[in-house]
Formats: structure tokens, C-alpha cells, sequence
């Protein structure tokens, strides 16, 4: 995360901040592990203040960026979204392979980011 719109305003694709997001709550499955007391995790809901981008060349097509703190003062009113999304962590049984809600302390087999 990091980058720049290409209005020169701080911030990251919305794909990239759901990935960090990703990789936070892998870390904090694995370090659940081995404790007594575990939680749940249910619905995680996350809100997002984005502008939309419609990238210039080859590739073309249109970007959500996320506008960081320092970046809010660059952007127009009428250039932000709020985007609310509710997104349900699931990981595959280790024994049946089926998708399943998530325990903290699961067991993760991947390495969080």
C-alpha cells in the first residue's frame, strides 16, 4: 500500500487493502493457537472511502482506490465513495476440505503476510 492515484493523492487499491486485511486476520488465526480461551470470528464489516479512477494507457480500465488520512484533503466531495462491504472469513475444513466459519487458533496452513 502506498501508491498514488493518478490525481496524486494518497492511497491504495481496494483489492490491496482487503489483502492486508486478509493477511492480518491470518495472523492473529495463528497466533490464537494452543490458547484456551479462542473467539469466533464472525462477519467482519469494513468501510472504505474510495475514489474512482478510470486508468489512462494500454490497459485501460477503471480502479476503487483507497484514500488514505493525509490524502482526504486532495480529493473533491463529490470524487469520494464510502464503500461498506461485509465479508464472512471462511477456511476449508482440515479434515473434509469443505469452506467453514473461522475460529481464532485454527490451525493455518499458509504463513500469514
Amino acid at each position: 500500500m502506498g501508491d498514488q492515484t493518478q490525481d496524486g493523492v494518497a492511497g491504495a487499491e481496494l483489492s490491496d487493502a482487503i489483502k492486508v486485511l486478509r493477511g492480518q486476520l491470518t495472523k492473529a488465526i495463528a497466533e490464537g493457537s494452543g490458547e484456551d480461551l479462542r473467539f469466533g470470528l464472525g462477519p467482519v464489516e469494513v468501510e472504505f472511502e474510495v475514489t474512482l479512477e478510470k486508468a489512462a494507457g494500454a490497459e485501460g480500465g477503471v480502479k476503487f482506490w483507497v484514500v488514505s488520512a493525509e490524502g482526504r484533503g486532495s480529493v473533491t466531495q463529490g470524487a469520494r465513495h464510502r464503500v461498506k462491504l461485509e465479508l464472512e472469513p471462511l477456511m476449508p475444513d482440515p479434515v473434509t476440505g469443505e469452506m467453514r466459519r473461522v475460529q481464532m487458533g485454527d490451525v493455518v496452513r499458509r504463513r500469514p503476510l
